[in-house]
């Protein structure tokens, strides 16, 4: 699932910081972005033994402070169902923005 990230890497939908132990030496910085307080503090041991520096650019997609064409990759585990329209809404719009057009994307999700 993210082995193919590098870069800059932006996280729809970081939480608790799960997919930390899984990026690869490549990461340079993961941009995390979700609406919940709770889920840094509960990730705060996680941030803190990462390799991978994680700074949260946003609450919830919509709306990210990125410079265009400055994000490597994108990632989303377990978190698109829960985005209104997020193949064509403000959330897909704002990350392919930011992303370097040759940038990769992993996405998993949760079909119901």
């Amino acid at each position: 699932m993210c082995a193919a990230l590098r870069g800059d890497v932006i996280e729809i939908g970081f939480g608790t910081g799960l997919n930390l132990p899984h990026l690869p030496p490549g990461v340079e910085v993961l941009r995390a972005v979700d609406p919940l307080e709770r889920g840094r503090v509960l990730a705060s041991e996680r941030i803190a033994t990462s390799a991978v520096p994680v700074e949260f650019v946003g609450l919830d997609g919509q709306s990210l402070p990125l410079d265009d064409d400055s994000i490597d990759a994108a990632l989303s585990t377990w978190t698109l169902c829960s985005i209104p329209d997020p193949i064509a809404g403000p959330a897909s719009t704002q990350v392919a923005e930011a992303s370097d057009p040759r940038a990769a994307s992993s996405c998993l999700r949760l079909h119901s």
